[in-house]
């Protein structure tokens, strides 16, 4: 019955606009999950599957871009439980990258090297997101499907009522937008789900309870700053 109520509230709502990457710690958490996923089909590409060691390889990850609320890693990305997929997205994104011809050296710091990093984000996470059934073939959300998915979430009692007000305000519309870059060639993707990924981590950092806060220094200056704004 909830689900139901969600979904005719959600298509009253306007559509999250496009991730412009412009968070810092967003994009930490961004850059976690490039690095794994360049790793992840870098050995899946080198590494058999019938070899004992490959688990080992895939197992060893590196994951620095965490919420401030609450422990660990809480909101699990759409689509990213099969592996498999996931090396497929970003070695069919790499494909086209090469095939346009776009050369994908020099500089890594140009901006031609960072457009091509921000699409990879966009086009792995749409491609899986297609591939687990969650957007349609435009790209657009399947907002039952998305919904179902977080009722699946492994959450705590205190997260749950936090994620669905979350949702309620994040969740966008059915929507055709797609983005592209200069140094990216004829390759368009769609944000949709990136964009909800983000405004969720921010809704449930922004209302995150005070004995879920952590308290290191990066954490303190960021609820500080929630604090301020909420007060102005």
């Amino acid at each position: 019955m909830f689900t139901q109520q969600l979904v005719l509230a959600l298509f009253a709502l306007v559509a999250v606009s496009a991730y412009d990457f412009e968070d810092s710690r967003f994009n930490e958490l961004l850059a976690d999950r490039l690095e794994d996923w360049d790793f992840s089909a870098r050995v899946r590409r080198e590494v058999s599957p019938d070899d004992d060691d490959s688990d080992k390889f895939l197992k060893c990850k590196h994951h620095h871009g965490k919420t401030c609320c609450g422990k660990g890693r809480w909101l699990k990305h759409f689509g990213d439980k099969d592996k498999q997929a996931i090396s497929d997205c970003f070695n069919d994104f790499v494909s086209k990258l090469n095939a346009s011809g776009i050369s994908t050296g020099g500089d890594p710091f140009s901006c031609a090297r960072v457009n091509q990093m921000k699409m990879k984000v966009i086009c792995t996470t749409e491609c899986v997101a297609k591939k687990a059934d969650l957007v349609d073939e435009d790209g657009a959300l399947k907002l039952d499907k998305a919904l179902s998915y977080m009722d699946k979430l492994e959450l705590e009692d205190w997260q749950k009522p936090i994620l669905e007000e979350a949702i309620k305000k994040c969740a966008p519309t059915a929507n055709n937008t797609l983005v592209s870059t200069p140094n990216t060639g004829d390759i368009k993707c769609n944000p949709v789900l990136l964009s909800l990924q983000h405004c969720l981590f921010q809704e449930v950092e922004k209302n995150c309870p005070e004995d879920q806060k952590k308290t290191d220094g990066k954490c303190k200056k960021l609820f500080e700053k929630i604090k301020a704004n909420n007060s102005s």
